[in-house]
């Protein structure tokens, strides 16, 4: 007959616990750890204060020896915790918009049919932003825009011709508003 135990006193504070307060260890003989958890953790608290360096060290190579386990861990957080991701990269993207920027031009120029077939995907599922985000750059009447209705691009017009075809722009939706308010 075996007689399960249940309790254990802790090796360091020498309080009794349950065995739900120490971590696993099948190399002892109750297949628990010396320490409780509560201790094991203060005393990894002080290591780490006292030898910053070490561990960081210590956990770089694990990392390193590990990477299958690490990103088997990393996976799973992730999925664990997607919006706490999605706010990370975006946090991310707004600090390093020239990063941004670069990749997506690298990205672009390695796989442009990719590239180009997934943002014709996705006009073609949201039509109502593509409309939105057309109308407001012709809202906008930018320099760009002004440029690209006389058939050039923006470096390549003198500015006053920009202007002027601007103000024709602008003069010609008032015109129009002004009709349609009147039918």
């Amino acid at each position: 007959m075996t007689d399960q135990v249940t309790t254990k006193v802790c090796g360091k504070c020498k309080a009794d616990k349950t065995l739900d307060f120490f971590s696993k260890d099948a190399s002892k003989k109750y297949g628990a750890s010396a320490q409780c958890k509560i201790c094991f953790n203060e005393a990894a608290k002080a290591s780490y204060e006292a030898n910053p360096e070490k561990v960081k060290a210590t956990k770089k190579a694990w990392r390193e020896a590990n990477p299958e386990k690490v990103k088997a861990t990393m996976k799973a957080w992730r999925e664990a915790n997607p919006e706490k991701v999605k706010a990370t990269m975006k946090a991310w993207r707004e600090a390093n918009p020239e990063k941004v920027k670069a990749t997506n031009k690298a990205r672009h120029e390695a796989n442009p049919e990719k590239v180009n077939a997934m943002r014709k995907a996705w006009r073609e599922a949201n039509p109502e932003k593509v409309k939105a985000t057309k109308k407001a750059y012709v809202d906008r009447c930018n320099d760009n825009y002004v440029a690209a209705c006389i058939g050039l691009k923006p470096h390549q017009c003198p500015q006053e011709l920009i202007e002027l075809k601007r103000i024709n722009i602008l003069i010609t939706r008032e015109l129009r508003n002004q009709q349609q308010c009147q039918n």
